[in-house]
C-alpha cells in the first residue's frame, strides 16, 4: 500500500482589516462617493492596528488624497492626524523646550549676577569693618572668606 501524506497548514490566512478599509477608502475616492469615503475614513481613523506597514501606508495615502492634505498615523498619540497638525505640535514642543531653556539660562545669569553683587557688597562691608575694627573683621568668618577669595582691601588681589 502506497501512502500519501497530506499536510494541511493550520494557520489561517489573516486579512488586514486596516488594509481592507484602505482599499474601500481608495475605491470610494475613485468612485467619487463622498459618503463612502467619509465612512471609510472614519473607520480607518478609529483603528489602531497599524502594524501592517503596507496597510498603514495605503490608509495614509487614502486619507491624504481624500482630505486634500498629508495625513499619517502618529504613534506617540496613537491617532490618525494631518501631518500639519503633527508638525505644528512638534514645533510647539520644540519652542516650549527652547523657551524653558532660555528662561533657565536667564535665571542662572540673574543668580550669578546677584551672587557677584552680594560678594562685592560683602567685600566692601568687610573692608569698612576692617578699617574700623581689625579684630572684628578678622574674626568674622564671612569677612575672612571674602578676603581669602578677593585679597585684603588695599592690597593686590591673591
Amino acid at each position: 500500500m502506497t501512502g500519501a501524506l497530506t499536510v494541511i497548514c493550520a494557520t489561517p490566512a489573516t486579512a488586514s482589516v486596516l488594509g481592507d478599509l484602505a482599499d474601500e477608502c481608495m475605491a470610494a475616492i475613485e468612485a467619487g462617493d463622498d459618503a463612502a469615503f467619509s465612512a471609510a475614513a472614519d473607520a480607518i481613523r478609529s483603528r489602531d492596528d497599524v502594524f501592517d506597514t503596507s496597510a498603514r501606508k495605503r490608509a495614509e495615502a487614502c486619507l491624504s488624497q481624500g482630505f486634500g492634505e498629508p495625513w499619517e498615523y502618529w504613534y506617540p498619540s496613537e491617532d490618525w492626524e494631518p501631518s500639519s497638525a503633527i508638525q505644528a505640535r512638534m514645533t510647539s514642543t520644540a519652542e516650549a523646550k527652547a523657551k524653558t531653556a532660555a528662561e533657565a539660562a536667564e535665571a542662572e545669569a540673574a543668580r550669578t549676577s546677584n551672587a557677584a553683587q552680594v560678594a562685592e557688597l560683602v567685600y566692601r562691608s568687610c573692608g569698612t569693618l576692617l578699617a574700623r575694627d581689625e579684630v572684628a573683621a578678622m574674626t568674622n568668618a564671612l569677612c575672612v572668606e571674602s578676603f581669602l577669595t578677593n585679597g585684603l582691601p588695599g592690597s593686590a588681589a591673591p
